[in-house]
């Protein structure tokens, strides 16, 4: 029971976070998608996030907390980085779909 309590309540565990820092939380709502991130990292200088994926980013989509579209954008890599001034305070849905698929691969942000 305590363990069903523990995953239900929509927080994720530890081992779905891709980052964790001061001003950002990043994590993965399906742990199988986690896979398919190779690196996530907060550059406090440049005040930039950047991701860099196992395959080719055709676009990512961005979701405000309600889960409201903000932005498509094309990306045409493997690697995204996005000023961190795009997001104020508040959670987000960042949505990934690679090349050649159709999965879109969810990540969840916190900004502190």
């Amino acid at each position: 029971m305590i363990t069903i309590a523990a995953t239900a309540n929509g927080n994720p565990t530890k081992a779905n976070f891709l980052l964790e820092s001061t001003k950002y939380d990043i994590s993965v709502s399906n742990l199988s998608s986690k896979s398919v991130f190779l690196k996530t990292l907060f550059d406090g200088e440049s005040e930039n996030l950047s991701f860099e994926l196992n395959g080719n980013i055709s676009f990512v989509q961005i979701f405000d907390g309600e889960e409201k579209l903000l932005y498509q954008l094309p990306v045409m890599s493997n690697k995204l980085t996005i000023g961190s001034s795009l997001f104020a305070k508040g959670k987000y849905k960042l949505g990934f779909m690679l090349s050649g698929t159709e999965k879109i691969h969810f990540t969840e942000i916190k900004v502190k």
